[in-house]
């Protein structure tokens, strides 16, 4: 009994461990569901974000592309050093194009906006080039660009266009017009620097945006692996549970058939006891009923040489007379003289 007592236990112990493990299976299959519903968005937004950056980049690369086109074209170091002839008494205009250039620190360093600052850049032509040429470059020092740099380059401009302008003869009146104007009536390497340095708050923009929709979309990128990893640990977890509840089924079903066969076996053990104890109560009775015939049987015997001693003269003597001298004779003659002896018989 003890032992189906502990089976139950056990399997009641089990069934409740395997309704816990449901519960658990179910939320980790409702995080599951949620979390591949949360990627399918993020994979969506990091799409779009990719798209956004492409464009973004792709501007920036075309802007970059026709800047580095128009440098190549317009300007080289022998076309630098040829403003150097000039450079101690150089033309407004030029000196305007000049500072604007220089502004914007091609060459690296800090800004030194004074006219020295802006000789020491031209007198270091192969500098002033190679730091033009490859100032948008990932390694270059446009990388260091900032908008009050776009700002001060800008104003030098502004002062040039003022200054074309205001100069009646050239009717010059828009700034669309600066272009063509510097490249016909300034010089070739004027109109490259110009048109560089035009184009360089383009670029910055462009490239800033690029740099914005890069963070976003890494931001966005990294949050997707981060889900990612989360629905995979969910997925293992799921897995676990699921496998610990198949396992803790088979058990239930073995532990189940086990308490079965251990029922039936109680089952007969209970029968043959309530036989074996029917059988118990059934001697009992006997016992007293063999006790008192027993002791009947130890009188009967005590009293058998009586007994056989009035038998056999019964039968020896007695036996040709009618019965009612029988009678008299046994009971008032010999029962009567044998009980004056000690032989023992059954007066009965």
């Amino acid at each position: 009994m003890a032992h189906v007592t502990k089976e139950y236990e056990s399997v009641n112990r089990l069934i409740k461990e395997i309704e816990e493990s449901k519960v658990k299976t179910q939320e980790a299959t409702i995080k599951t569901e949620t979390l591949n519903h949360e990627i399918g968005k993020k994979v969506a937004e990091v799409e779009v974000k990719e798209e956004t950056a492409k464009k973004v980049m792709d501007e920036a690369k075309e802007i970059k592309n026709d800047v580095e086109t128009s440098v190549r074209e317009n300007l080289d170091e022998k076309k630098i050093k040829a403003m150097q002839g000039i450079i101690n008494n150089p033309p407004e205009k030029i000196k305007l194009i000049v500072m604007a250039v220089n502004s914007l620190t091609p060459t690296g360093g800090t800004p030194d906006n004074t006219w020295e600052g802006c000789k020491k850049l031209v007198m270091k032509a192969g500098n002033f080039y190679n730091g033009v040429k490859s100032f948008m470059e990932e390694d270059g020092n446009g990388q260091n660009l900032t908008e009050k740099k776009i700002a001060t380059a800008e104003a030098y401009l502004n002062q040039l266009f003022k200054l074309v302008k205001e100069d009646k003869t050239l009717d010059i009146t828009s700034e669309d017009q600066m272009p063509n104007y510097i490249k016909e009536k300034v010089s070739q390497e004027s109109y490259a620097l110009y048109v560089w340095v035009k184009k360089m708050k383009n670029w910055f923009t462009s490239k800033k945006n690029y740099d914005a929709q890069k963070d976003i979309l890494k931001k966005a990128t990294a949050e997707l692996n981060k889900a990612r990893l989360e629905k995979q640990e969910a997925e293992e977890t799921l897995e676990r549970l699921n496998s610990e509840m198949r396992q803790m089924e088979i058990t239930l079903k073995e532990k189940k058939i086990k308490l079965q066969e251990l029922e039936e076996d109680l089952a007969i053990k209970k029968a043959n006891l309530e036989i074996a104890e029917r059988l118990v109560n059934g001697l009992g009775d006997e016992k007293i009923s063999w006790t008192k015939e027993r002791e009947s049987l130890n009188v009967m015997y005590i009293k058998l040489i009586g007994d056989c001693l009035l038998s056999c003269a019964f039968l020896t003597y007695l036996g040709p007379f009618e019965s009612t001298f029988r009678k008299e004779i046994m009971y008032q003659n010999w029962l009567t003289n044998i009980a004056t002896t000690t032989i023992p018989y059954d007066a009965e």
